[in-house]
């Protein structure tokens, strides 16, 4: 059986929960297109399922890792790699002299 669960986000908007995963299937801006989301997950599981909306219980962030400060850091790390291949590709190239 496919039940999806309504929940708010205490971050911004509506998650949409599948059973008892702890991690949301999507977040929406407004309760009605997570309860609208919900009623589609269930018609491409072709189970029968029920969207309960919960609004007493709101689910938090899944992963706080995956936030930007992680990602300015990787990619700040990216280009410190890419600088420092095209440093030594220079001196390389200078010192062969060609």
């Amino acid at each position: 059986m496919a039940d999806f669960v309504v929940v708010p986000n205490t971050l911004s908007g509506w998650d949409v929960m599948h059973g008892g995963d702890p991690i949301a299937v999507s977040n929406h801006r407004d309760q009605r297109s997570a309860m609208a989301a919900a009623r589609i997950f269930i018609a491409e599981e072709h189970h029968p399922g029920t969207v309960r909306l919960d609004p007493e219980h709101p689910h938090g962030i899944d992963d706080p890792s995956t936030g930007v400060l992680s990602a300015f850091f990787f990619l700040g790390g990216l280009l410190m790699t890419a600088a420092l291949i095209l440093v030594v590709f220079s001196l390389t190239s200078a010192a062969s002299g060609l």
